[in-house]
Protein backbone atom coordinates (compact mmCIF):
# COMPACT_ATOMS: atom_id res chain seq x y z
CA UNK A 1 0.00 0.00 0.00
CA UNK A 2 2.80 2.40 0.86
CA UNK A 3 4.54 1.61 -2.42
CA UNK A 4 1.34 2.26 -4.35
CA UNK A 5 0.87 5.60 -2.58
CA UNK A 6 4.47 6.50 -3.37
CA UNK A 7 3.96 5.70 -7.03
CA UNK A 8 0.92 7.96 -7.10
CA UNK A 9 2.98 10.97 -6.08
CA UNK A 10 3.82 13.60 -8.63
CA UNK A 11 6.94 13.01 -10.69
CA UNK A 12 8.59 16.14 -9.28
CA UNK A 13 8.00 14.93 -5.71
CA UNK A 14 9.41 11.48 -6.45
CA UNK A 15 12.48 12.96 -8.12
CA UNK A 16 13.02 15.32 -5.19
CA UNK A 17 12.75 12.41 -2.75
CA UNK A 18 15.23 10.40 -4.81
CA UNK A 19 17.76 13.24 -4.90
CA UNK A 20 17.25 13.84 -1.17
CA UNK A 21 17.77 10.14 -0.36
CA UNK A 22 21.00 9.99 -2.39
CA UNK A 23 22.37 13.12 -0.73
CA UNK A 24 21.38 11.82 2.71
CA UNK A 25 23.21 8.54 2.06
CA UNK A 26 26.32 10.39 0.90
CA UNK A 27 26.27 12.70 3.93
CA UNK A 28 25.67 9.80 6.32
CA UNK A 29 28.44 7.74 4.75
CA UNK A 30 30.84 10.69 4.93
CA UNK A 31 30.02 11.27 8.61
CA UNK A 32 30.52 7.60 9.47
CA UNK A 33 33.85 7.43 7.60
CA UNK A 34 35.11 10.59 9.34
CA UNK A 35 34.10 9.28 12.76
CA UNK A 36 35.78 5.90 12.36
CA UNK A 37 38.86 7.50 10.82
CA UNK A 38 39.21 9.78 13.87
CA UNK A 39 38.64 6.85 16.21
CA UNK A 40 41.28 4.78 14.42
CA UNK A 41 43.81 7.61 14.51
CA UNK A 42 43.17 8.36 18.18
CA UNK A 43 43.67 4.74 19.21
CA UNK A 44 46.69 4.32 16.95
CA UNK A 45 48.31 7.32 18.60
CA UNK A 46 47.32 5.97 22.02
CA UNK A 47 48.85 2.55 21.27
CA UNK A 48 52.11 4.21 20.22
CA UNK A 49 52.14 6.18 23.48
CA UNK A 50 51.40 3.00 25.45
CA UNK A 51 54.29 1.18 23.84
CA UNK A 52 56.67 4.04 24.53
CA UNK A 53 55.64 4.13 28.21
CA UNK A 54 55.86 0.33 28.50
CA UNK A 55 59.38 0.42 27.05
CA UNK A 56 60.29 3.13 29.56
CA UNK A 57 59.06 0.87 32.38
CA UNK A 58 60.95 -2.09 30.88
CA UNK A 59 64.17 -0.06 30.91
CA UNK A 60 63.94 0.11 34.70
CA UNK A 61 64.20 -3.66 35.04
CA UNK A 62 67.61 -4.84 36.23
CA UNK A 63 68.80 -8.40 35.73
CA UNK A 64 70.24 -9.63 39.01
CA UNK A 65 71.04 -13.17 38.00
CA UNK A 66 69.59 -16.33 36.54
CA UNK A 67 66.23 -16.13 38.25
CA UNK A 68 66.21 -12.65 39.77
CA UNK A 69 64.92 -9.31 38.52
CA UNK A 70 64.93 -5.96 40.28
CA UNK A 71 62.68 -3.06 39.50
CA UNK A 72 63.81 0.45 40.36
CA UNK A 73 61.02 2.98 39.87
CA UNK A 74 62.18 6.54 39.37
CA UNK A 75 60.85 9.22 41.69
CA UNK A 76 59.21 11.38 38.99
CA UNK A 77 57.29 8.53 37.38
CA UNK A 78 54.91 7.59 40.26
CA UNK A 79 53.04 10.89 39.94
CA UNK A 80 51.07 9.61 36.98
CA UNK A 81 50.24 6.43 38.89
CA UNK A 82 48.96 8.20 42.00
CA UNK A 83 46.50 10.64 40.47
CA UNK A 84 43.05 10.57 42.07
CA UNK A 85 41.25 10.72 38.74
CA UNK A 86 42.05 8.13 36.12
CA UNK A 87 45.67 7.32 37.05
CA UNK A 88 47.95 5.37 34.73
CA UNK A 89 48.35 1.70 35.55
CA UNK A 90 51.33 -0.61 35.25
CA UNK A 91 52.48 -4.04 36.29
CA UNK A 92 55.62 -6.12 35.87
CA UNK A 93 54.65 -9.77 35.43
CA UNK A 94 56.98 -12.77 35.52
CA UNK A 95 56.47 -15.56 32.95
CA UNK A 96 54.77 -17.77 35.51
CA UNK A 97 52.11 -15.12 36.18
CA UNK A 98 53.61 -13.75 39.40
CA UNK A 99 53.35 -9.97 39.65
CA UNK A 100 56.74 -8.49 40.53
CA UNK A 101 55.47 -4.93 40.85
CA UNK A 102 52.26 -3.06 40.13
CA UNK A 103 50.64 0.28 40.69
CA UNK A 104 48.17 0.56 43.54
CA UNK A 105 45.05 1.54 41.54
CA UNK A 106 45.34 -1.56 39.32
CA UNK A 107 42.56 -3.83 40.60
CA UNK A 108 43.27 -6.84 38.38
CA UNK A 109 44.93 -7.76 35.15
CA UNK A 110 42.60 -7.83 32.12
CA UNK A 111 41.29 -11.12 30.82
CA UNK A 112 42.84 -10.68 27.37
CA UNK A 113 46.39 -10.62 28.76
CA UNK A 114 48.02 -13.99 28.15
CA UNK A 115 51.41 -14.54 29.85
CA UNK A 116 52.10 -17.46 27.53
CA UNK A 117 51.90 -15.31 24.42
CA UNK A 118 55.30 -13.72 23.82
CA UNK A 119 54.16 -10.85 21.64
CA UNK A 120 52.82 -7.35 22.06
CA UNK A 121 49.15 -7.36 23.04
CA UNK A 122 46.66 -4.47 23.07
CA UNK A 123 43.19 -4.44 24.56
CA UNK A 124 40.46 -2.54 26.37
CA UNK A 125 39.19 -3.33 29.85
CA UNK A 126 37.48 -1.79 32.87
CA UNK A 127 39.35 -0.85 36.01
CA UNK A 128 37.00 0.08 38.85
CA UNK A 129 34.26 0.56 36.23
CA UNK A 130 36.35 3.05 34.28
CA UNK A 131 37.43 2.42 30.67
CA UNK A 132 41.12 1.76 30.09
CA UNK A 133 43.31 0.57 27.26
CA UNK A 134 46.51 -1.30 27.92
CA UNK A 135 49.50 -3.00 26.36
CA UNK A 136 51.43 -6.09 27.32
CA UNK A 137 55.08 -5.86 26.26
CA UNK A 138 57.34 -8.91 26.57
CA UNK A 139 60.83 -8.13 27.90
CA UNK A 140 63.87 -10.16 26.86
CA UNK A 141 67.38 -10.44 28.31
CA UNK A 142 70.55 -11.65 26.71
CA UNK A 143 72.47 -14.60 28.07
CA UNK A 144 75.96 -15.68 27.25
CA UNK A 145 76.31 -19.33 26.28
CA UNK A 146 79.45 -21.44 26.82
CA UNK A 147 80.31 -21.14 23.13
CA UNK A 148 80.41 -17.34 23.69
CA UNK A 149 77.24 -16.85 21.64
CA UNK A 150 74.46 -14.57 22.90
CA UNK A 151 70.88 -15.79 23.15
CA UNK A 152 67.67 -14.00 24.11
CA UNK A 153 65.22 -15.27 26.67
CA UNK A 154 61.89 -13.85 27.83
CA UNK A 155 62.14 -12.81 31.45
CA UNK A 156 59.02 -10.69 32.12
CA UNK A 157 56.03 -8.79 30.77
CA UNK A 158 55.40 -5.11 31.26
CA UNK A 159 51.75 -4.14 31.38
CA UNK A 160 50.86 -0.47 30.96
CA UNK A 161 47.41 1.09 30.68
CA UNK A 162 45.88 4.55 30.50
CA UNK A 163 42.33 5.81 30.75
CA UNK A 164 40.40 6.25 27.51
CA UNK A 165 38.05 8.80 29.08
CA UNK A 166 39.58 11.74 27.20
CA UNK A 167 39.45 9.90 23.90
CA UNK A 168 35.83 8.97 24.46
CA UNK A 169 35.00 12.60 25.24
CA UNK A 170 36.75 13.73 22.06
CA UNK A 171 34.89 11.11 20.05
CA UNK A 172 31.59 12.22 21.60
CA UNK A 173 32.35 15.82 20.59
CA UNK A 174 33.18 14.67 17.07
CA UNK A 175 29.98 12.63 16.95
CA UNK A 176 27.93 15.65 18.10
CA UNK A 177 29.61 17.84 15.49
CA UNK A 178 29.01 15.27 12.75
CA UNK A 179 25.39 14.87 13.87
CA UNK A 180 24.88 18.63 13.62
CA UNK A 181 26.65 18.66 10.27
CA UNK A 182 24.47 15.78 9.09
CA UNK A 183 21.26 17.50 10.26
CA UNK A 184 22.20 20.78 8.59
CA UNK A 185 23.20 18.84 5.50
CA UNK A 186 19.81 17.13 5.41
CA UNK A 187 17.97 20.46 5.54
CA UNK A 188 20.22 21.90 2.84
CA UNK A 189 19.82 18.71 0.80
CA UNK A 190 16.03 18.95 0.97
CA UNK A 191 16.12 22.56 -0.27
CA UNK A 192 18.70 21.74 -2.91
CA UNK A 193 16.77 18.68 -4.10
CA UNK A 194 13.56 20.70 -4.47
CA UNK A 195 15.35 23.50 -6.34
CA UNK A 196 17.20 21.13 -8.67
CA UNK A 197 14.05 19.18 -9.55
CA UNK A 198 11.99 22.37 -10.06
CA UNK A 199 14.70 23.84 -12.29
CA UNK A 200 15.24 20.69 -14.32
CA UNK A 201 11.49 20.24 -14.91
CA UNK A 202 11.04 23.82 -16.16
CA UNK A 203 11.44 22.82 -19.86
CA UNK A 204 8.77 20.15 -19.39
CA UNK A 205 6.37 22.68 -17.87
CA UNK A 206 7.09 25.11 -20.71
CA UNK A 207 6.43 22.35 -23.22
CA UNK A 208 3.13 21.52 -21.50
CA UNK A 209 1.97 25.13 -21.61
CA UNK A 210 2.89 25.43 -25.29
CA UNK A 211 0.99 22.24 -26.10
CA UNK A 212 -2.06 23.56 -24.27
CA UNK A 213 -2.29 26.63 -26.57
CA UNK A 214 -2.67 24.53 -29.74
CA UNK A 215 -6.27 23.89 -30.85
CA UNK A 216 -8.15 22.71 -33.92
CA UNK A 217 -7.71 26.13 -35.55
CA UNK A 218 -3.97 26.37 -34.89
CA UNK A 219 -2.68 22.97 -35.93
CA UNK A 220 -0.13 24.66 -38.16
CA UNK A 221 1.87 25.71 -35.08
CA UNK A 222 4.81 23.64 -33.94
CA UNK A 223 6.55 23.21 -30.59
CA UNK A 224 9.92 24.91 -30.32
CA UNK A 225 12.92 22.67 -29.67
CA UNK A 226 15.21 25.58 -28.83
CA UNK A 227 16.76 25.28 -25.37
CA UNK A 228 15.28 21.87 -24.65
CA UNK A 229 17.42 19.22 -22.94
CA UNK A 230 18.37 16.22 -25.10
CA UNK A 231 15.98 13.96 -23.15
CA UNK A 232 12.95 16.00 -24.28
CA UNK A 233 13.98 16.32 -27.92
CA UNK A 234 12.50 12.96 -29.07
CA UNK A 235 9.22 13.72 -27.26
CA UNK A 236 8.97 17.19 -28.83
CA UNK A 237 9.74 15.86 -32.30
CA UNK A 238 7.14 13.11 -31.90
CA UNK A 239 4.51 15.66 -30.82
CA UNK A 240 5.36 17.91 -33.79
CA UNK A 241 4.96 14.91 -36.11
CA UNK A 242 1.59 14.16 -34.49
CA UNK A 243 0.50 17.77 -35.04
CA UNK A 244 1.53 17.51 -38.69
CA UNK A 245 -0.57 14.36 -39.12
CA UNK A 246 -3.54 15.96 -37.38
CA UNK A 247 -3.21 19.05 -39.57
CA UNK A 248 -3.19 16.88 -42.68
CA UNK A 249 -6.23 14.91 -41.48
CA UNK A 250 -8.18 18.08 -40.69
CA UNK A 251 -7.24 19.59 -44.07
CA UNK A 252 -8.45 16.51 -45.92
CA UNK A 253 -11.68 16.62 -43.93
CA UNK A 254 -12.21 20.29 -44.83
CA UNK A 255 -11.56 19.60 -48.53
CA UNK A 256 -13.94 16.66 -48.47
CA UNK A 257 -16.64 18.79 -46.81
CA UNK A 258 -16.13 21.59 -49.34
CA UNK A 259 -16.27 19.19 -52.29
CA UNK A 260 -19.35 17.46 -50.91
CA UNK A 261 -21.09 20.78 -50.40
CA UNK A 262 -20.25 21.87 -53.93
CA UNK A 263 -21.45 18.61 -55.45
CA UNK A 264 -24.71 18.71 -53.49
CA UNK A 265 -25.45 22.37 -54.17
CA UNK A 266 -26.91 21.91 -57.76
CA UNK A 267 -29.15 18.87 -57.02
CA UNK A 268 -30.51 20.49 -53.93
CA UNK A 269 -31.23 23.73 -55.78
CA UNK A 270 -33.01 21.80 -58.54
CA UNK A 271 -34.99 19.82 -55.96
CA UNK A 272 -35.93 22.99 -54.15
CA UNK A 273 -37.11 24.76 -57.33
CA UNK A 274 -39.09 21.69 -58.40
CA UNK A 275 -40.87 21.51 -55.09
CA UNK A 276 -41.63 25.20 -55.23
CA UNK A 277 -43.02 24.85 -58.78
CA UNK A 278 -45.14 21.92 -57.68
CA UNK A 279 -46.58 23.98 -54.91
CA UNK A 280 -47.66 26.68 -57.41
CA UNK A 281 -49.79 24.22 -59.41
CA UNK A 282 -53.40 23.78 -58.16
CA UNK A 283 -53.79 20.63 -56.14
CA UNK A 284 -54.22 17.59 -58.36
CA UNK A 285 -53.15 14.09 -57.58
CA UNK A 286 -51.99 13.36 -61.13
CA UNK A 287 -50.17 16.63 -61.51
CA UNK A 288 -48.54 16.26 -58.06
CA UNK A 289 -47.29 12.81 -58.88
CA UNK A 290 -45.94 14.01 -62.25
CA UNK A 291 -44.16 17.02 -60.63
CA UNK A 292 -42.60 14.81 -57.95
CA UNK A 293 -41.65 12.25 -60.56
CA UNK A 294 -39.80 14.90 -62.54
CA UNK A 295 -37.67 15.94 -59.50
CA UNK A 296 -34.02 14.79 -59.71
CA UNK A 297 -33.31 11.50 -58.05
Amino acid sequence: MKMVNLLRLRLSVRLALLVFAVEALLLGGFAVVVYYFCEEEFYRSLDSSLQANAEAIASLLEDEGEESLEFDLEDEIPQRFSRKKRPDLFAVILPGGEILKKSGPLAALPDWLDEKTYRVQHGDFLNERKPYRGISLPVTRKRSEPDESMTEDYCAFVFYAVSTHDIEEQLEEIAEFLLGFFSAGLILSALLAGFVVWRELTPLRRLTRAMGTIGENSLDRRLSVHGLPPDLMPLTQAMNALLARLEGAFERERRFSADAAHELRTPIATLKSGIQAALLIPPSGIEDRKALYDLPR
